[in-house]
C-alpha cells in the first residue's frame, strides 16, 4: 500500500487544484468556513499542516513569513486572510453569497475592521497576556487596559452596529460574519462577554448558522 506524502513532501508537489494550507486552531479556520459553507471541497484542496512545518524551509520557499492560511494558485501564492477570503468568497460565489455587491463596500469595511483593528487592539493583546504566543512571554500587555479598550469602545461600536440585526450585514450570515467570529472565539473564552448579552447572541447566531450551513447538501 503507498503511503501518503509526508507533510513536507506535500509542500513540493505540484498544484492539480487551488490549495490552501492551513494549521486548525489557527485564523486559517476562517477560510476552511468559507469553503465548507460555499461548498467547494472539490475545487480546493485543504492540506492541514502543524506549527512546525510551517517554519520548515520547503514552507519557506512558499511563504517566507511562515505562517497561515497559504493559498497557493495559478502560479502565485496568497498569504493574507483577508485578501485570501475575498478572492474566494468572489471566485466561487454561488446561491450562498458570502460577500454581497449591494454591501460590497460595508463588507470590505468589516473583514478589515476584524482584522486589523480588532485583532490589533483588543484579540491579540489577550492572546500575548494570555501566553498564548510562546515566543513573546515577557511582552504582555496591560491586561486591564486592553479590557477597558473593550469595554469603552470596542463593545459598544459592534453593539451599535448590529443593532437589531442577526448579522452584521442584515440577517443573512455574509464574510465580515465568519472573521468577526474567529475573532471574538478568543475575547468570549476569557470571559469578554459577561456584560453584552447582545454579542454573545450574534456568536451563537453565527455559530449555529455556520453549522446549519456547512452541514447542508450542495
Amino acid at each position: 500500500m503507498n503511503k501518503p506524502p509526508s507533510k513536507k513532501a506535500k509542500l513540493l508537489e505540484k498544484l492539480t487544484k487551488p490549495r490552501l494550507y492551513h494549521v486548525p486552531g489557527y485564523c486559517s479556520e476562517i477560510i476552511c468556513n468559507i469553503i465548507h459553507i460555499l461548498g467547494i471541497e472539490e475545487k480546493i484542496e485543504i492540506v492541514d499542516v502543524d506549527a512546525e512545518t510551517i517554519k520548515t524551509p520547503e514552507y519557506l520557499s512558499l511563504n517566507p513569513h511562515g505562517t497561515v492560511p497559504l493559498f497557493c494558485h495559478d502560479d502565485q501564492n496568497m498569504v493574507e486572510s483577508g485578501a485570501i477570503g475575498i478572492y474566494i468568497a468572489h471566485k466561487y460565489q454561488n446561491n450562498k453569497k458570502l460577500l454581497p455587491m449591494e454591501h460590497f463596500a460595508e463588507a470590505l469595511q468589516w473583514v478589515f475592521y476584524t482584522i486589523v483593528t480588532l485583532y490589533e487592539s483588543v484579540t491579540r493583546p489577550v492572546m500575548l497576556c494570555k501566553g498564548f504566543f510562546k515566543d513573546k512571554i515577557g511582552c504582555e500587555p496591560n491586561f486591564e487596559l486592553v479590557k477597558a479598550r473593550w469595554e469603552d469602545l470596542v463593545a459598544p461600536f459592534i453593539e451599535k452596529s448590529l443593532g437589531n440585526s442577526t448579522f452584521i450585514l442584515g440577517n443573512e450570515l455574509s464574510l465580515p460574519d465568519l472573521y468577526l467570529y474567529n475573532k471574538l472565539a478568543y475575547l468570549r473564552a476569557n470571559d469578554f462577554f459577561k456584560n453584552h448579552p447582545t454579542i454573545e447572541k450574534y456568536y451563537t447566531n453565527v455559530e449555529k448558522r455556520i453549522a446549519e450551513l456547512k452541514s447542508e447538501k450542495h
